[in-house]
């Protein structure tokens, strides 16, 4: 960051921000009404923010140019209803600052990433990596970590690059490493998960999840009901989407975009990486069925 220019500002990223899965069209292009439509449910369901172009958002099988054109298409989209942060993970720390220096651009409140991975993933080459992060940004960092990232390194960062203000928490085991974190960082850094173990991770202080774009509607009232203080409704209202979170695990690519289909806002289930391979047969998609028509509506 340049020092003349003002502190940078630190956004409330809080609640339920679900990563946007990206649409394809039957060719494998982007398909721009689809994500649109996305996005829009995804706010009227209660959404707190929006995390486009994370790993179950197919940010590794996309161009530069086409994770730049999600990002527009998603900014555009929301009109400033809900803060979003976009995930500029790359091979290689030059990609990642043209990434997140774009996103800026166009009007992110945050950017989350984790450290290159054609780098050594020791603490030298990552820290340098989050180091030019900080430098070429104005907006905040949240962290992604991997499973070599051990708690103290991670608030090393929040304590160095004023940047560094969240940290995206989901590697395993999560619980006990959510704790250590936020011991180790004295409470300077917030913490997102990704919702593996949803009511423990709130217990344990995180201030957001980042699920898939499945089931939204529960994980919002699920979490709304938590910070009322009214965990009995909580643990009800996680219990409901239970089903369908187990339901997705198997692939969760596709399964996300079939639940998305069958609620019209895609058109198709393609994932680039299978090659137009289903993972799906009638027997998941019968069960998908039965899950939703117990679940009833909002999902």
């Amino acid at each position: 960051m340049n020092p003349s220019q003002p502190p940078r500002p630190s956004p409330e990223l809080w609640g339920i921000l679900p990563i946007v899965a990206t649409p394809f069209d039957p060719q494998g292009g982007l398909d721009e009404p689809s994500l649109r439509r996305l996005v829009n449910y995804l706010i009227r369901v209660g959404a707190h923010g929006l995390a486009p172009l994370g790993g179950s958002g197919e940010c590794q099988d996309l161009t530069v140019a086409e994770r730049q054109r999600l990002t527009d298409i998603v900014l555009e989209e929301n009109n400033g209803r809900v803060p979003v942060m976009v995930g500029t993970s790359a091979p290689d720390t030059a990609t990642c600052v043209e990434l997140s220096r774009y996103a800026e651009r166009a009007g992110a409140q945050a950017v989350f990433a984790q450290p290159p991975s054609d780098a050594p993933p020791d603490e030298a080459h990552q820290f340098a990596h989050y180091a030019a992060l900080n430098e070429a940004l104005n907006i905040p960092i949240v962290v992604h970590t991997t499973p070599e990232m051990a708690p103290a390194f991670v608030a090393r960062l929040g304590r160095e690059l004023e940047g560094v203000q969240y940290v995206k928490e989901e590697t395993s085991p999560t619980g006990g490493k959510i704790t250590r974190l936020l011991e180790a960082s004295e409470g300077r850094l917030r913490i997102l998960s990704g919702g593996g173990a949803f009511l423990t991770e709130l217990a344990r202080g995180v201030v957001g999840v980042v699920p898939g774009s499945c089931g939204v509607a529960s994980y919002v009232r699920a979490f709304e009901r938590w910070q009322a203080g009214d965990r009995a409704a909580a643990r009800a209202e996680y219990h409901r989407v239970l089903p369908l979170v187990a339901w997705r695990a198997r692939c969760p690519l596709e399964a996300t975009k079939e639940f998305l289909c069958r609620l019209g806002i895609f058109r198709t289930t393609t994932v680039r990486r299978q090659a137009g391979q289903s993972l799906l047969d009638d027997y998941d998609r019968a069960e998908l069925t039965a899950i939703l028509e117990a679940m009833g509506e909002p999902v």
